[in-house]
């Protein structure tokens, strides 16, 4: 009820969590036998099931924040403290151009596209299957007059409210710079049926998973999630020179805690790093350096 009154939109995330919770613990069972201690049997029983500790820490969160509007709302008179276990490993899974390639191309149209708008923006998989045509601002004011499809306009953006999304943070993307995704969009809106951007027949898209793996299968990415698409496009944007706050805003990071949790800096990225501060193998100045000694030496020549 507190997650339906709060307009928070990952309720179907902390339903799951409450699934794990109440198998083990009952869902009649008495808040004073959740306990310290039984909180630990808890986190035992799902590592041995197989569980992610991150998983398992976002469970206790959810536990701890029932207990917190239980207290909120004078059921309880105090909120119990829970140890969480260590933190898993971070993913740092990238799916690299040529791979997303064969990818794309393993996958129904529909469901194609989505996972290409996913890419691009680097949003989460329910903000793309739940985009709707009316968070879509064409800025085509300038455009009177009946026209065959959209015409994007320079201020041509993507919306969404707070309530669309997981950190209840509002939205902007821009996308009337950005050929591939304005592109993508007028393409969808060539086969619109109904609200949903990304649709089957009409209705949203929904579990995809089983076509997923298959297509990660043929692309040799088998294990690669959804979410991966985030952490590569979040890595795009600062290989752009994106600044890591521009980035947060458009991909839709509230906190610089969690854009760091996703690493999206890599081995390669590190030797690209090095090779612009101290010059290629055989000493020669690389990148901007590199540029900016080329220049004098031709002033001076």
């Amino acid at each position: 009820k507190h997650y339906v009154r709060s307009g928070n939109a990952s309720w179907k995330r902390a339903a799951q969590a409450f699934t794990h919770l109440d198998a083990f613990f009952g869902e009649t069972t008495k808040v004073i036998t959740i306990t310290k201690a039984r909180v630990s049997d808890y986190q035992d029983a799902r590592l041995e099931a197989g569980a992610a500790r991150n998983s398992i820490r976002y469970e206790i969160g959810v536990l701890s924040a029932a207990f917190g509007v239980a207290v909120d709302q004078d059921v309880l008179a105090t909120k119990p403290v829970f140890k969480q276990p260590a933190e898993g490993e971070k993913r740092t899974g990238f799916i690299e151009a040529t791979d997303f390639a064969v990818l794309v191309a393993s996958l129904p149209r529909e469901v194609a596209d989505l996972i290409r708008y996913l890419r691009m923006t680097g949003w989460r998989r329910g903000e793309g299957s739940g985009l709707v045509w009316a968070q879509v601002d064409w800025d085509d004011e300038h455009f009177p007059g009946e026209h065959d499809e959209p015409v994007p306009g320079p201020n041509a953006c993507i919306r969404i409210s707070e309530s669309d999304t997981k950190g209840g943070d509002a939205r902007t993307f821009p996308f009337a710079n950005a050929s591939e995704l304005r592109d993508l969009l007028l393409a969808r809106s060539r086969v619109r049926n109904g609200l949903h951007v990304f649709h089957r027949n009409g209705k949203p898209i929904g579990d995809f998973r089983k076509v997923w793996s298959k297509a990660c299968k043929v692309a040799g990415l088998e294990g690669r999630l959804v979410h991966d698409l985030r952490r590569s496009a979040a890595r795009d944007f600062r290989r752009a020179g994106v600044s890591e706050g521009e980035i947060m805003k458009l991909c839709g990071w509230k906190t610089r805690d969690m854009f760091d949790r996703y690493n999206i800096i890599d081995q390669a990225d590190l030797t690209r790093a090095v090779a612009r501060r101290f010059g290629d193998a055989n000493g020669n100045a690389s990148g901007e350096n590199g540029k900016q000694t080329a220049n004098k030496q031709a002033s001076a020549a």
